[in-house]
């Protein structure tokens, strides 16, 4: 866990360290041990596919598997790793249009950063 320690304080966004760190933790839920084992590995690519489609069959969302995938694919090559992964699919994103109804907590939550002229037009709504 040192090394992954040692990478995330390379990386200057406290999002992207956020990001990196659940990918990571979520690897090694997948892969049953740490994720600096597979430092140095030839088969790093084809544990990539494997995860990714594990991912997938556990039906986690296109866009939520690109960005866990991407996680153990940037530790290994900060570690000078050749990730050779067959899956180019798993880099694809998909537009999404979050489409629901808007609940009153919601609303809610919205009412309370808006100005004055913003919060009627809330209530009107």
């Amino acid at each position: 866990m040192q090394l992954v320690d040692d990478w995330l304080a390379t990386i200057p966004s406290e999002y992207t360290r956020k990001t990196y760190k659940a990918g990571v933790k979520k690897f090694e839920e997948f892969y049953g041990k740490g994720i600096e084992t597979l430092i140095g590995s030839e088969d790093a690519g084809k544990i990539i596919d494997k995860y990714y489609a594990w991912l997938k069959n556990k039906g986690t969302p296109q866009n939520t598997c690109r960005n866990l995938v991407n996680s153990p694919i940037q530790f290994l090559k900060y570690f000078k790793t050749e990730v050779n992964y067959r899956n180019k699919a798993m880099f694809k994103t998909v537009v999404t249009t979050r489409d629901h109804m808007v609940n009153i907590s919601e609303v809610q939550e919205m009412a309370k950063v808006a100005d004055l002229r913003e919060q009627i037009l809330v209530s009107i709504k």
